[in-house]
């Protein structure tokens, strides 16, 4: 008879067979702390302390490493290209302002001359 298992979230989640288990594993759902116990019974126990799971585990922490730097650095690119992006959009921002407060100043000017203008003749 072919084992099947279950693990605890917030209710018992199963049945799963061994494969199906360690694609868990393998995709974070089932960490090293998270109680499972075979159909057989037997009490409840962390995944990473059952032998059925230790190669799963052995080759889960092994992936997940590269991908957690790579994620980070990602992040921080993310982050650094929002910046940049920001900076950029605040200076635009600034040069626009700049830019209306000169087309007023020019605009306030060229009453000024028309109107004091006409009347100095």
């Amino acid at each position: 008879m072919k084992r099947t298992w279950y693990y605890q979230a917030t209710a018992a989640e199963g049945p799963f067979s061994q494969t199906e288990m360690e694609h868990l594993i393998a995709n974070g759902i089932i960490d090293g702390f998270t109680n499972v116990r075979a159909t057989t019974g037997g009490p409840w126990m962390p995944a990473k302390d059952t032998d059925a799971f230790h190669t799963a585990f052995s080759a889960a922490a092994f992936d997940a490493l590269p991908c957690q730097r790579r994620r980070k650095h990602k992040l921080s690119l993310r982050v650094f290209l929002y910046v940049i992006c920001f900076i950029v959009n605040l200076l635009v921002v600034i040069l626009l302002l700049i830019s209306v407060g000169q087309l007023a100043n020019l605009a306030m000017l060229s009453l000024a001359l028309l109107f004091f203008g006409r009347l100095a003749l």
